[in-house]
Protein backbone atom coordinates (compact mmCIF):
# COMPACT_ATOMS: atom_id res chain seq x y z
CA UNK A 1 0.00 0.00 0.00
CA UNK A 2 2.63 2.80 0.98
CA UNK A 3 4.63 2.01 -2.61
CA UNK A 4 1.34 2.22 -4.08
CA UNK A 5 0.78 5.78 -2.43
CA UNK A 6 4.10 6.97 -3.06
CA UNK A 7 4.28 6.12 -6.71
CA UNK A 8 0.88 7.20 -7.86
CA UNK A 9 0.78 10.24 -5.83
CA UNK A 10 3.63 11.60 -7.37
CA UNK A 11 1.88 10.56 -10.67
CA UNK A 12 -1.44 11.88 -9.90
CA UNK A 13 -0.47 15.30 -8.77
CA UNK A 14 1.58 15.66 -12.29
CA UNK A 15 -1.37 15.03 -14.06
CA UNK A 16 -3.16 18.26 -11.75
CA UNK A 17 -0.16 20.25 -12.75
CA UNK A 18 -0.74 19.21 -16.38
CA UNK A 19 -4.75 19.98 -16.18
CA UNK A 20 -4.22 22.99 -13.94
CA UNK A 21 -1.80 24.96 -16.74
CA UNK A 22 -3.80 23.75 -19.75
CA UNK A 23 -7.05 25.12 -17.73
CA UNK A 24 -5.29 28.33 -17.31
CA UNK A 25 -4.41 28.37 -21.17
CA UNK A 26 -8.17 27.50 -21.90
CA UNK A 27 -9.32 30.38 -19.36
CA UNK A 28 -6.91 33.29 -21.19
CA UNK A 29 -7.73 32.09 -24.64
CA UNK A 30 -11.30 32.10 -24.35
CA UNK A 31 -11.13 35.55 -23.04
CA UNK A 32 -9.41 36.49 -25.76
CA UNK A 33 -11.72 35.19 -27.78
CA UNK A 34 -14.35 36.18 -26.18
CA UNK A 35 -12.93 39.86 -26.58
CA UNK A 36 -12.42 39.63 -30.18
CA UNK A 37 -15.99 38.92 -30.80
CA UNK A 38 -16.86 41.74 -28.72
CA UNK A 39 -15.01 44.11 -30.71
CA UNK A 40 -15.82 41.84 -33.89
CA UNK A 41 -19.44 42.99 -33.11
CA UNK A 42 -19.05 46.10 -32.74
CA UNK A 43 -16.93 47.25 -35.68
CA UNK A 44 -20.09 45.33 -37.38
CA UNK A 45 -22.16 47.97 -35.93
CA UNK A 46 -20.25 50.64 -36.81
CA UNK A 47 -19.17 49.23 -40.42
CA UNK A 48 -21.33 46.55 -42.02
CA UNK A 49 -19.38 46.48 -45.03
CA UNK A 50 -16.52 44.80 -43.50
CA UNK A 51 -17.84 41.50 -45.20
CA UNK A 52 -14.65 39.39 -43.74
CA UNK A 53 -16.29 39.89 -40.01
CA UNK A 54 -19.31 38.02 -41.55
CA UNK A 55 -17.71 34.29 -42.31
CA UNK A 56 -15.10 35.01 -38.90
CA UNK A 57 -17.36 35.75 -36.27
CA UNK A 58 -19.39 32.34 -36.55
CA UNK A 59 -16.28 30.86 -36.92
CA UNK A 60 -15.17 32.81 -33.35
CA UNK A 61 -18.35 31.83 -31.94
CA UNK A 62 -18.22 28.39 -32.73
CA UNK A 63 -14.83 27.95 -31.67
CA UNK A 64 -15.40 29.88 -28.38
CA UNK A 65 -18.57 26.94 -27.45
CA UNK A 66 -15.52 24.54 -28.51
CA UNK A 67 -13.78 26.18 -25.68
CA UNK A 68 -15.97 26.17 -23.46
CA UNK A 69 -17.25 23.04 -23.63
CA UNK A 70 -13.88 21.73 -23.24
CA UNK A 71 -12.30 23.52 -20.40
CA UNK A 72 -15.36 21.54 -18.78
CA UNK A 73 -13.83 17.93 -19.11
CA UNK A 74 -10.79 20.01 -18.28
CA UNK A 75 -11.94 21.41 -15.21
CA UNK A 76 -13.88 17.95 -14.22
CA UNK A 77 -10.32 16.08 -14.98
CA UNK A 78 -9.12 18.37 -12.72
CA UNK A 79 -11.07 17.98 -10.37
CA UNK A 80 -11.03 14.37 -10.24
CA UNK A 81 -7.03 14.32 -10.25
CA UNK A 82 -7.66 16.55 -7.51
CA UNK A 83 -9.65 14.91 -5.30
CA UNK A 84 -7.28 11.74 -6.07
CA UNK A 85 -4.25 13.11 -4.59
CA UNK A 86 -6.41 14.84 -1.58
CA UNK A 87 -7.68 10.75 -1.27
CA UNK A 88 -3.99 9.26 -1.35
CA UNK A 89 -2.52 11.97 0.80
CA UNK A 90 -5.28 11.72 3.57
CA UNK A 91 -4.19 7.90 3.65
CA UNK A 92 -0.21 8.57 3.57
CA UNK A 93 -1.09 10.45 6.63
CA UNK A 94 -3.19 7.66 8.23
CA UNK A 95 -0.64 5.22 7.74
CA UNK A 96 1.63 7.53 9.78
CA UNK A 97 -0.45 8.74 12.12
CA UNK A 98 -3.16 6.02 12.42
CA UNK A 99 -6.28 8.92 13.23
CA UNK A 100 -8.76 9.58 11.06
CA UNK A 101 -10.84 13.22 11.04
CA UNK A 102 -13.13 11.19 9.26
CA UNK A 103 -16.94 10.34 10.93
CA UNK A 104 -16.51 8.63 13.48
CA UNK A 105 -20.58 6.88 13.13
CA UNK A 106 -21.77 8.73 16.40
CA UNK A 107 -25.09 8.38 15.05
CA UNK A 108 -25.31 4.75 15.20
CA UNK A 109 -24.32 4.53 19.03
CA UNK A 110 -26.55 2.92 20.88
CA UNK A 111 -26.38 1.98 24.08
CA UNK A 112 -28.48 -0.98 24.61
CA UNK A 113 -26.59 -2.95 21.37
CA UNK A 114 -25.17 -6.18 22.64
CA UNK A 115 -21.51 -5.32 21.78
CA UNK A 116 -21.28 -2.41 19.55
CA UNK A 117 -21.19 0.02 22.57
CA UNK A 118 -19.22 -1.61 25.07
CA UNK A 119 -16.55 -2.77 21.96
CA UNK A 120 -16.37 1.42 21.38
CA UNK A 121 -17.73 0.69 17.80
CA UNK A 122 -18.92 3.77 17.40
CA UNK A 123 -17.83 7.76 18.31
CA UNK A 124 -14.16 9.44 18.33
CA UNK A 125 -11.20 7.05 18.01
CA UNK A 126 -13.34 4.30 17.45
CA UNK A 127 -13.18 1.10 14.95
CA UNK A 128 -16.14 3.00 12.81
CA UNK A 129 -13.82 5.98 12.33
CA UNK A 130 -10.81 3.85 11.62
CA UNK A 131 -12.29 2.16 8.88
CA UNK A 132 -14.44 4.39 7.26
CA UNK A 133 -13.97 5.53 3.53
CA UNK A 134 -17.55 6.30 2.71
CA UNK A 135 -18.92 9.60 1.48
CA UNK A 136 -22.57 8.66 0.58
CA UNK A 137 -25.15 7.75 3.26
CA UNK A 138 -25.92 4.58 1.77
CA UNK A 139 -21.99 4.02 2.04
CA UNK A 140 -21.76 5.00 5.95
CA UNK A 141 -24.73 2.85 6.85
CA UNK A 142 -23.93 -0.19 5.56
CA UNK A 143 -20.70 0.19 7.11
CA UNK A 144 -22.14 0.69 10.32
CA UNK A 145 -25.05 -1.96 9.68
CA UNK A 146 -22.85 -4.77 9.19
CA UNK A 147 -21.05 -3.63 11.99
CA UNK A 148 -23.44 -4.54 14.32
CA UNK A 149 -24.16 -8.39 13.44
CA UNK A 150 -22.13 -11.43 13.01
CA UNK A 151 -23.38 -13.47 10.04
CA UNK A 152 -23.17 -16.94 9.53
CA UNK A 153 -20.03 -18.60 7.92
CA UNK A 154 -21.28 -18.61 4.25
CA UNK A 155 -21.40 -14.96 4.09
CA UNK A 156 -18.16 -14.04 5.87
CA UNK A 157 -16.29 -16.22 3.35
CA UNK A 158 -18.64 -14.27 0.64
CA UNK A 159 -17.23 -11.20 2.56
CA UNK A 160 -13.55 -12.10 2.89
CA UNK A 161 -13.03 -12.86 -0.98
CA UNK A 162 -14.50 -9.06 -1.41
CA UNK A 163 -12.45 -7.81 0.63
CA UNK A 164 -9.21 -9.52 -0.31
CA UNK A 165 -9.95 -8.70 -3.89
CA UNK A 166 -10.04 -5.12 -3.30
CA UNK A 167 -7.02 -4.77 -0.89
CA UNK A 168 -4.59 -6.16 -3.92
CA UNK A 169 -6.38 -3.10 -6.25
CA UNK A 170 -5.68 0.07 -4.57
CA UNK A 171 -5.76 2.25 -7.35
CA UNK A 172 -9.31 1.01 -8.15
CA UNK A 173 -10.39 1.73 -4.29
CA UNK A 174 -8.47 5.16 -4.79
CA UNK A 175 -10.52 6.09 -7.74
CA UNK A 176 -13.70 4.93 -6.36
CA UNK A 177 -13.05 7.17 -3.65
CA UNK A 178 -12.24 10.28 -5.26
CA UNK A 179 -15.05 10.24 -7.29
CA UNK A 180 -17.48 9.59 -4.32
CA UNK A 181 -15.53 12.43 -2.46
CA UNK A 182 -16.64 14.55 -5.28
CA UNK A 183 -19.76 13.49 -5.32
CA UNK A 184 -20.75 13.55 -1.60
CA UNK A 185 -24.64 13.62 -0.71
CA UNK A 186 -26.11 14.08 2.55
CA UNK A 187 -28.79 11.87 4.27
CA UNK A 188 -31.33 14.54 3.71
CA UNK A 189 -30.75 15.62 0.52
CA UNK A 190 -30.78 11.59 -0.49
CA UNK A 191 -33.63 10.87 1.57
CA UNK A 192 -35.88 13.63 -0.06
CA UNK A 193 -34.99 12.66 -3.62
CA UNK A 194 -35.62 9.05 -2.82
CA UNK A 195 -39.15 9.41 -1.32
CA UNK A 196 -39.87 12.03 -4.32
CA UNK A 197 -38.87 8.94 -6.75
CA UNK A 198 -41.25 6.60 -4.82
CA UNK A 199 -44.24 8.39 -4.48
CA UNK A 200 -47.18 8.53 -7.38
CA UNK A 201 -47.26 11.43 -9.36
CA UNK A 202 -50.21 12.88 -11.41
CA UNK A 203 -50.37 10.76 -14.65
CA UNK A 204 -51.46 12.93 -17.84
CA UNK A 205 -54.90 11.68 -18.57
CA UNK A 206 -55.20 9.79 -21.56
CA UNK A 207 -57.34 12.21 -23.51
CA UNK A 208 -54.89 15.14 -23.15
CA UNK A 209 -51.94 12.22 -24.16
CA UNK A 210 -54.09 11.96 -27.59
CA UNK A 211 -53.92 15.72 -27.51
CA UNK A 212 -50.40 15.93 -26.89
CA UNK A 213 -50.23 14.10 -30.71
CA UNK A 214 -52.94 15.44 -32.47
CA UNK A 215 -52.69 18.87 -32.10
CA UNK A 216 -49.13 19.57 -32.68
CA UNK A 217 -49.50 17.25 -35.77
CA UNK A 218 -52.46 19.65 -36.66
CA UNK A 219 -50.22 22.43 -36.24
CA UNK A 220 -47.98 21.75 -38.16
CA UNK A 221 -50.42 20.70 -40.67
CA UNK A 222 -51.90 23.77 -40.61
CA UNK A 223 -48.38 25.83 -40.93
CA UNK A 224 -47.13 23.79 -44.03
CA UNK A 225 -50.74 24.95 -45.84
CA UNK A 226 -50.70 28.61 -45.21
CA UNK A 227 -46.82 28.61 -46.42
CA UNK A 228 -47.93 27.13 -49.47
CA UNK A 229 -51.17 28.63 -50.23
CA UNK A 230 -51.35 32.25 -47.86
CA UNK A 231 -54.73 31.11 -47.01
CA UNK A 232 -55.66 33.25 -43.86
CA UNK A 233 -57.96 30.63 -42.93
CA UNK A 234 -55.09 28.99 -42.24
CA UNK A 235 -53.33 31.31 -40.34
CA UNK A 236 -55.97 31.82 -37.82
CA UNK A 237 -56.34 28.00 -37.75
CA UNK A 238 -52.25 28.01 -37.05
CA UNK A 239 -52.80 30.68 -34.52
CA UNK A 240 -55.90 28.76 -32.56
CA UNK A 241 -54.04 25.14 -32.38
CA UNK A 242 -50.88 27.29 -30.80
CA UNK A 243 -52.96 28.77 -28.17
CA UNK A 244 -54.63 24.83 -27.87
CA UNK A 245 -51.41 23.48 -27.82
CA UNK A 246 -50.34 26.04 -24.93
CA UNK A 247 -53.90 25.70 -23.40
CA UNK A 248 -52.98 21.22 -22.47
CA UNK A 249 -49.03 21.58 -21.62
CA UNK A 250 -50.87 24.43 -18.97
CA UNK A 251 -52.90 21.56 -17.72
CA UNK A 252 -50.05 20.24 -15.77
CA UNK A 253 -47.96 23.54 -15.55
CA UNK A 254 -48.67 23.07 -11.74
CA UNK A 255 -46.76 19.73 -11.80
CA UNK A 256 -44.05 20.70 -14.47
CA UNK A 257 -43.45 23.53 -11.76
CA UNK A 258 -43.08 21.21 -9.07
CA UNK A 259 -40.78 19.27 -10.56
CA UNK A 260 -38.61 22.33 -11.73
CA UNK A 261 -38.51 23.53 -8.11
CA UNK A 262 -36.87 20.51 -7.30
CA UNK A 263 -35.03 19.25 -10.46
CA UNK A 264 -31.54 20.59 -9.20
CA UNK A 265 -31.57 18.49 -5.64
CA UNK A 266 -32.57 15.52 -8.25
CA UNK A 267 -30.21 15.92 -11.02
CA UNK A 268 -27.11 16.32 -8.68
CA UNK A 269 -28.13 13.52 -6.35
CA UNK A 270 -28.41 11.26 -9.45
CA UNK A 271 -25.52 12.40 -11.08
CA UNK A 272 -23.38 11.71 -8.33
CA UNK A 273 -23.96 8.27 -7.63
CA UNK A 274 -24.02 7.74 -11.87
CA UNK A 275 -20.36 8.39 -11.56
CA UNK A 276 -19.77 5.87 -9.81
CA UNK A 277 -22.53 3.47 -11.08
CA UNK A 278 -20.67 4.08 -14.02
CA UNK A 279 -16.90 3.32 -12.16
CA UNK A 280 -18.04 -0.16 -11.06
CA UNK A 281 -19.64 -1.50 -14.51
CA UNK A 282 -16.45 -0.12 -16.04
CA UNK A 283 -14.39 -2.68 -14.07
CA UNK A 284 -14.03 -6.96 -14.08
CA UNK A 285 -14.73 -8.23 -11.03
CA UNK A 286 -13.85 -11.61 -9.63
CA UNK A 287 -15.04 -12.31 -6.38
CA UNK A 288 -18.87 -12.93 -5.67
CA UNK A 289 -19.61 -10.12 -3.62
CA UNK A 290 -18.60 -7.81 -6.16
CA UNK A 291 -19.75 -9.90 -9.01
CA UNK A 292 -23.48 -9.30 -8.09
CA UNK A 293 -23.01 -5.61 -7.38
CA UNK A 294 -22.23 -5.10 -11.02
CA UNK A 295 -24.70 -7.83 -12.01
CA UNK A 296 -27.67 -5.89 -10.20
CA UNK A 297 -26.36 -2.04 -11.51
CA UNK A 298 -26.74 -4.10 -15.26
CA UNK A 299 -30.14 -5.51 -14.70
CA UNK A 300 -32.99 -4.49 -16.77
CA UNK A 301 -30.98 -2.31 -19.01
CA UNK A 302 -28.46 -0.92 -16.93
CA UNK A 303 -28.72 1.33 -14.34
CA UNK A 304 -25.92 4.21 -15.87
CA UNK A 305 -28.12 4.06 -19.00
CA UNK A 306 -31.24 4.45 -16.97
CA UNK A 307 -30.37 7.36 -15.26
CA UNK A 308 -28.70 8.92 -18.13
CA UNK A 309 -31.98 8.37 -19.55
CA UNK A 310 -33.32 10.44 -16.84
CA UNK A 311 -30.89 13.37 -16.89
CA UNK A 312 -31.44 14.22 -20.62
CA UNK A 313 -35.35 13.71 -19.36
CA UNK A 314 -34.59 16.78 -16.73
CA UNK A 315 -32.49 18.62 -19.79
CA UNK A 316 -35.81 18.98 -21.39
CA UNK A 317 -37.38 19.91 -18.72
CA UNK A 318 -35.40 22.47 -17.70
CA UNK A 319 -35.87 24.35 -20.78
CA UNK A 320 -39.32 25.31 -19.73
CA UNK A 321 -37.69 27.98 -17.31
CA UNK A 322 -37.20 29.88 -20.01
CA UNK A 323 -40.44 31.79 -20.81
CA UNK A 324 -39.26 32.08 -24.71
CA UNK A 325 -38.67 28.54 -25.01
CA UNK A 326 -41.68 27.40 -23.18
CA UNK A 327 -44.08 29.47 -25.04
CA UNK A 328 -42.85 28.63 -28.47
CA UNK A 329 -41.97 24.67 -28.22
CA UNK A 330 -45.35 24.01 -25.88
CA UNK A 331 -47.05 26.46 -28.45
CA UNK A 332 -46.02 24.25 -31.50
CA UNK A 333 -45.24 20.59 -30.37
CA UNK A 334 -46.63 20.40 -26.89
CA UNK A 335 -42.59 19.57 -26.06
CA UNK A 336 -43.22 19.87 -21.66
CA UNK A 337 -46.02 18.00 -21.69
CA UNK A 338 -43.96 14.91 -23.50
CA UNK A 339 -40.68 15.94 -21.64
CA UNK A 340 -43.24 15.28 -18.20
CA UNK A 341 -45.07 12.10 -19.32
CA UNK A 342 -41.73 10.94 -19.98
CA UNK A 343 -40.82 11.62 -16.50
CA UNK A 344 -43.87 9.99 -15.02
CA UNK A 345 -43.27 7.03 -16.85
CA UNK A 346 -39.72 6.84 -15.94
CA UNK A 347 -40.22 7.23 -12.21
CA UNK A 348 -43.02 4.43 -12.18
CA UNK A 349 -41.12 1.97 -14.49
CA UNK A 350 -37.74 3.11 -12.07
CA UNK A 351 -38.37 4.84 -9.23
CA UNK A 352 -38.60 2.44 -7.10
CA UNK A 353 -35.39 0.16 -8.59
CA UNK A 354 -33.23 3.74 -7.85
CA UNK A 355 -32.68 2.74 -3.80
CA UNK A 356 -31.38 -0.54 -4.80
CA UNK A 357 -28.89 0.93 -7.02
CA UNK A 358 -27.96 3.02 -4.14
CA UNK A 359 -27.71 0.41 -1.79
CA UNK A 360 -25.41 -1.67 -3.82
CA UNK A 361 -23.26 1.48 -4.09
CA UNK A 362 -23.36 1.44 -0.40
CA UNK A 363 -22.34 -1.62 -0.14
CA UNK A 364 -19.35 -1.05 -2.43
CA UNK A 365 -18.54 1.47 -0.53
CA UNK A 366 -18.27 -0.85 2.59
CA UNK A 367 -16.65 -3.23 1.36
CA UNK A 368 -13.81 -0.95 -0.18
CA UNK A 369 -13.40 0.62 3.56
CA UNK A 370 -12.40 -3.06 4.39
CA UNK A 371 -10.41 -3.59 1.32
CA UNK A 372 -8.84 -0.88 2.71
CA UNK A 373 -7.98 -1.48 5.58
CA UNK A 374 -6.65 -5.08 4.78
CA UNK A 375 -4.34 -2.81 2.18
CA UNK A 376 -2.96 -0.62 5.20
CA UNK A 377 -2.12 -3.46 7.50
CA UNK A 378 -0.43 -6.44 5.52
CA UNK A 379 0.66 -7.79 8.29
CA UNK A 380 -2.96 -9.00 9.55
CA UNK A 381 -4.15 -11.99 8.09
CA UNK A 382 -7.94 -12.98 7.62
CA UNK A 383 -9.18 -15.81 10.11
CA UNK A 384 -9.63 -19.59 9.14
CA UNK A 385 -13.17 -20.63 9.91
CA UNK A 386 -13.94 -23.16 11.74
CA UNK A 387 -16.90 -25.17 12.27
CA UNK A 388 -15.80 -27.03 16.17
CA UNK A 389 -16.63 -23.97 18.10
CA UNK A 390 -13.45 -23.14 18.91
CA UNK A 391 -11.18 -19.81 18.84
CA UNK A 392 -7.51 -19.92 18.47
CA UNK A 393 -5.71 -16.76 17.95
CA UNK A 394 -1.89 -16.44 17.90
CA UNK A 395 -0.32 -13.37 18.99
CA UNK A 396 -3.38 -11.47 18.38
CA UNK A 397 -3.45 -7.41 19.64
CA UNK A 398 -5.58 -4.47 19.39
CA UNK A 399 -5.58 -2.85 15.78
CA UNK A 400 -6.71 0.25 16.81
CA UNK A 401 -3.44 0.54 19.34
CA UNK A 402 -0.39 1.77 17.76
CA UNK A 403 2.15 -1.01 16.29
CA UNK A 404 5.17 0.60 18.85
CA UNK A 405 2.85 0.41 21.64
CA UNK A 406 0.91 -3.28 21.07
CA UNK A 407 1.62 -6.20 23.16
CA UNK A 408 -0.06 -9.36 21.55
CA UNK A 409 -1.40 -12.66 23.48
CA UNK A 410 -2.27 -15.87 22.32
CA UNK A 411 -5.80 -17.47 23.03
CA UNK A 412 -7.51 -20.31 23.07
CA UNK A 413 -11.28 -21.22 24.20
CA UNK A 414 -12.90 -24.28 22.88
CA UNK A 415 -16.95 -24.84 22.80
CA UNK A 416 -18.13 -24.50 26.26
CA UNK A 417 -15.03 -22.80 27.86
CA UNK A 418 -14.61 -20.27 30.07
CA UNK A 419 -12.23 -18.21 31.56
CA UNK A 420 -12.34 -16.36 34.95
CA UNK A 421 -9.74 -13.34 34.41
CA UNK A 422 -7.68 -11.45 37.34
CA UNK A 423 -5.36 -8.96 37.22
CA UNK A 424 -4.55 -5.76 39.14
CA UNK A 425 -5.64 -2.32 38.21
CA UNK A 426 -4.20 -0.98 34.60
CA UNK A 427 -2.43 -4.53 33.76
CA UNK A 428 -4.36 -5.08 30.82
CA UNK A 429 -7.76 -7.04 31.41
CA UNK A 430 -10.25 -4.47 29.56
CA UNK A 431 -8.20 -3.89 26.44
CA UNK A 432 -7.79 -7.96 26.26
CA UNK A 433 -11.68 -8.14 26.26
CA UNK A 434 -12.06 -5.52 23.46
CA UNK A 435 -9.20 -7.38 21.80
CA UNK A 436 -11.25 -10.48 21.49
CA UNK A 437 -14.37 -8.98 20.89
CA UNK A 438 -13.16 -6.54 18.05
CA UNK A 439 -11.66 -9.61 16.39
CA UNK A 440 -15.25 -11.02 15.92
CA UNK A 441 -16.70 -8.09 14.39
CA UNK A 442 -13.47 -7.92 12.10
CA UNK A 443 -14.02 -11.56 11.43
CA UNK A 444 -17.86 -10.76 11.04
CA UNK A 445 -17.20 -7.86 8.72
CA UNK A 446 -14.97 -10.28 6.63
CA UNK A 447 -11.69 -8.00 6.76
CA UNK A 448 -8.46 -9.16 8.34
CA UNK A 449 -7.49 -9.49 12.57
CA UNK A 450 -4.44 -8.07 13.66
CA UNK A 451 -3.03 -11.52 14.86
CA UNK A 452 -0.09 -13.97 13.32
CA UNK A 453 -2.99 -16.50 12.82
CA UNK A 454 -6.31 -17.46 13.63
CA UNK A 455 -9.15 -19.86 13.61
CA UNK A 456 -12.21 -18.89 14.59
CA UNK A 457 -15.99 -20.02 14.34
CA UNK A 458 -18.05 -17.00 14.47
CA UNK A 459 -21.17 -16.64 16.51
CA UNK A 460 -22.81 -13.85 17.87
CA UNK A 461 -21.20 -11.64 20.50
CA UNK A 462 -22.60 -10.60 24.04
CA UNK A 463 -20.80 -7.90 25.97
CA UNK A 464 -21.02 -6.09 29.19
CA UNK A 465 -18.42 -4.07 29.95
CA UNK A 466 -19.71 -0.30 30.73
CA UNK A 467 -23.33 -0.38 31.99
CA UNK A 468 -24.73 3.37 32.82
CA UNK A 469 -27.49 5.20 34.94
CA UNK A 470 -30.53 5.71 32.77
CA UNK A 471 -32.33 9.04 33.43
CA UNK A 472 -34.67 8.70 31.00
CA UNK A 473 -36.04 5.21 32.37
CA UNK A 474 -35.26 6.49 35.88
CA UNK A 475 -33.17 2.95 36.15
CA UNK A 476 -30.08 3.05 38.46
CA UNK A 477 -27.16 1.86 37.52
CA UNK A 478 -27.15 -1.78 39.37
CA UNK A 479 -30.87 -2.37 37.77
CA UNK A 480 -29.61 -1.58 34.50
CA UNK A 481 -26.59 -3.86 35.17
CA UNK A 482 -29.43 -6.81 35.71
CA UNK A 483 -31.71 -6.41 33.04
CA UNK A 484 -28.20 -6.77 30.87
CA UNK A 485 -27.75 -9.52 32.67
CA UNK A 486 -30.70 -10.99 32.01
CA UNK A 487 -31.05 -10.13 28.97
CA UNK A 488 -27.21 -12.33 27.99
CA UNK A 489 -29.43 -15.59 29.84
CA UNK A 490 -32.29 -15.01 27.92
CA UNK A 491 -29.98 -14.47 24.41
CA UNK A 492 -27.70 -17.29 25.27
CA UNK A 493 -30.43 -20.30 25.98
CA UNK A 494 -31.77 -18.61 22.20
CA UNK A 495 -28.34 -19.14 20.37
CA UNK A 496 -24.01 -20.05 20.81
CA UNK A 497 -22.94 -16.90 21.89
CA UNK A 498 -19.53 -15.21 22.91
CA UNK A 499 -19.78 -13.36 26.49
CA UNK A 500 -17.49 -11.18 27.57
CA UNK A 501 -18.04 -9.56 30.51
CA UNK A 502 -15.85 -6.97 32.88
CA UNK A 503 -16.29 -6.44 36.60
CA UNK A 504 -20.14 -7.09 36.87
CA UNK A 505 -22.55 -5.98 40.01
CA UNK A 506 -20.13 -3.29 40.73
CA UNK A 507 -23.32 -1.63 42.01
CA UNK A 508 -23.26 -3.48 45.40
CA UNK A 509 -21.14 -4.63 48.51
CA UNK A 510 -18.11 -6.71 47.90
CA UNK A 511 -20.07 -9.29 49.75
CA UNK A 512 -23.33 -9.34 47.85
CA UNK A 513 -21.51 -8.52 44.70
CA UNK A 514 -18.83 -12.05 44.89
CA UNK A 515 -22.17 -14.26 45.54
CA UNK A 516 -24.18 -12.91 43.04
CA UNK A 517 -21.03 -13.33 40.78
CA UNK A 518 -20.73 -16.71 41.41
CA UNK A 519 -24.28 -17.28 41.00
CA UNK A 520 -24.17 -15.59 37.71
CA UNK A 521 -21.44 -18.53 36.78
CA UNK A 522 -23.39 -21.03 37.82
CA UNK A 523 -26.52 -20.11 35.47
CA UNK A 524 -23.63 -19.67 32.69
CA UNK A 525 -22.45 -22.83 33.51
CA UNK A 526 -25.65 -24.52 33.17
CA UNK A 527 -26.12 -22.98 29.52
CA UNK A 528 -22.56 -24.24 28.22
CA UNK A 529 -21.63 -21.22 27.70
CA UNK A 530 -18.35 -19.82 26.09
CA UNK A 531 -16.58 -16.38 27.07
CA UNK A 532 -14.05 -14.43 29.43
CA UNK A 533 -15.40 -12.96 32.91
CA UNK A 534 -12.95 -10.68 34.38
CA UNK A 535 -13.21 -9.28 37.88
CA UNK A 536 -10.91 -8.23 40.72
CA UNK A 537 -12.86 -10.54 43.04
CA UNK A 538 -10.24 -13.29 43.88
CA UNK A 539 -12.43 -15.44 45.38
CA UNK A 540 -14.75 -15.89 41.94
CA UNK A 541 -11.87 -18.13 40.77
CA UNK A 542 -12.91 -21.12 43.00
CA UNK A 543 -15.54 -21.51 41.17
CA UNK A 544 -12.70 -23.50 38.90
CA UNK A 545 -12.83 -25.87 40.91
CA UNK A 546 -16.55 -26.45 41.16
CA UNK A 547 -16.44 -26.61 36.90
CA UNK A 548 -12.84 -27.65 36.66
CA UNK A 549 -13.97 -29.05 32.99
CA UNK A 550 -14.91 -25.90 31.78
CA UNK A 551 -13.55 -23.26 33.89
CA UNK A 552 -9.53 -21.94 33.57
CA UNK A 553 -8.22 -19.30 35.56
CA UNK A 554 -5.94 -16.79 33.91
CA UNK A 555 -4.41 -13.20 34.75
CA UNK A 556 -2.35 -10.38 34.07
CA UNK A 557 -0.15 -9.36 36.45
CA UNK A 558 2.12 -6.26 37.27
CA UNK A 559 5.38 -5.58 38.85
CA UNK A 560 7.63 -2.83 41.06
CA UNK A 561 10.90 -2.78 39.25
CA UNK A 562 13.42 0.24 40.70
CA UNK A 563 10.70 1.63 42.41
CA UNK A 564 8.11 1.93 39.13
CA UNK A 565 5.27 -0.38 38.21
CA UNK A 566 5.65 -2.45 35.34
CA UNK A 567 3.10 -4.38 33.27
CA UNK A 568 3.99 -6.85 30.71
CA UNK A 569 0.18 -6.71 29.12
CA UNK A 570 0.92 -10.55 28.98
CA UNK A 571 -1.70 -13.42 29.82
CA UNK A 572 -0.47 -15.97 32.00
CA UNK A 573 -2.13 -19.14 33.30
CA UNK A 574 -3.57 -19.17 37.28
CA UNK A 575 -4.85 -16.52 39.19
CA UNK A 576 -3.11 -13.14 39.89
CA UNK A 577 -1.33 -12.38 42.99
CA UNK A 578 0.13 -8.62 42.38
CA UNK A 579 -1.91 -5.84 43.76
CA UNK A 580 -1.14 -2.05 43.20
CA UNK A 581 -3.93 -0.14 44.22
CA UNK A 582 -1.65 1.11 47.55
CA UNK A 583 1.34 1.59 45.43
CA UNK A 584 -0.94 3.78 43.25
CA UNK A 585 -2.44 5.69 46.12
CA UNK A 586 1.22 6.58 47.65
CA UNK A 587 2.60 6.77 44.53
CA UNK A 588 0.23 9.84 43.31
CA UNK A 589 0.14 11.26 47.07
CA UNK A 590 -3.24 10.11 48.30
CA UNK A 591 -2.18 8.77 51.23
CA UNK A 592 1.02 8.78 52.77
CA UNK A 593 1.69 5.79 54.35
CA UNK A 594 4.91 2.95 53.46
CA UNK A 595 4.18 -0.17 51.03
CA UNK A 596 6.80 -2.66 51.59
Amino acid sequence: MKKFLESSGQAYQSEVNKCSKLAGILVAIRGTLGLMIALSIYWLIRDNSLNYIYWLLPVMTALFLFLVVYHGKVKAKLDFYTSLVSEIEFEKDFLKTRRSDRENGSDYAKSDHDFAHDLDLFGTASLFQYLNRCFTYFGKNRLAADMQQIPDRNVIIIRQNAVKELSEWPDFMMRFRATAALSSVGKSRTEAVLAWLEEDDKSVSPWRRILSYVLPASFVLSVFLYVFTKDQMYYSTTILLFLANLANVASVGKDIKKVLAFSDEVEKTLKSFSRLITLCLNESFHSEALVTIKSSLMEEGGADLKLGKLSSIFNNLNTAANPMGLILVSGSLQFHLHAYHALINWKQKNGILVRHWFERIGEMESLISLGNFGAGNESFVFPELNEEKRINIKAGGHPLLPESKRVTNDFSLDADGFIILTGSNMAGKSTFLRTIGTHMVLTGLGAPICARAASIDPCHLLVSMGISDSLDDSQSYFFAEILRLKHILDTLRGQRCLILLDEILRGTNSQDKTAGTMAFIDQLMAASACGILATHDLEVCNMQKKYPDQIANKHFASEVVDGQLYFDYKIKDGICQSRNAMYLLEKNGVIQTTID
